[in-house]
């Protein structure tokens, strides 16, 4: 019988926090470029597929609705992806993934920045700062 582990954090080495029975589904806020769901709703991230990691897993999770593009679609095994600002009034990092989010920084066109964690409605999250 099947099921799919829920993790603190979005790492294999990270503790389990549930699992979950093959066909339940779940709803999910986000996602990490390299495969990772946060749970909405609940505490927790799950992995979307193992892409080998385990002997002999693959696919964990399947999407059943149409999600809103992802700003990254591709698979990103170390776990970030990298941005060139190009918008000549550069692009305001905030506090929350929302354009009613508190105005955090202004990062320059030109400028590069690390993403790893990403919204169903185009909001990347930015690597060692607390903005959007």
């Amino acid at each position: 019988r099947a099921a799919a582990s829920v993790h603190d954090e979005p790492h294999m080495e990270a503790k389990v926090v549930a699992v979950k029975r093959r066909g339940q589904r779940v709803i999910c806020c986000g996602a990490t470029v390299n495969g990772w769901l946060k749970l909405a709703g609940e505490h927790g991230w799950m992995l979307l597929h193992m892409f080998g990691a385990t002997h002999g897993l693959g696919e964990v999770a399947q999407l059943v609705d149409d999600p809103m593009a992802l700003p990254v679609e591709t698979y990103h095994p170390q776990g970030m992806t990298c941005f060139e600002i190009i918008s000549r009034d550069g692009a305001v990092l905030r506090s929350a993934p929302s354009a009613s989010g508190a105005p955090l920084v202004t990062r320059r066109c030109g400028e590069y920045v690390f993403a790893h964690v990403q919204t169903f409605d185009g909001w990347v999250r930015v690597c060692g700062e607390d903005g959007w």
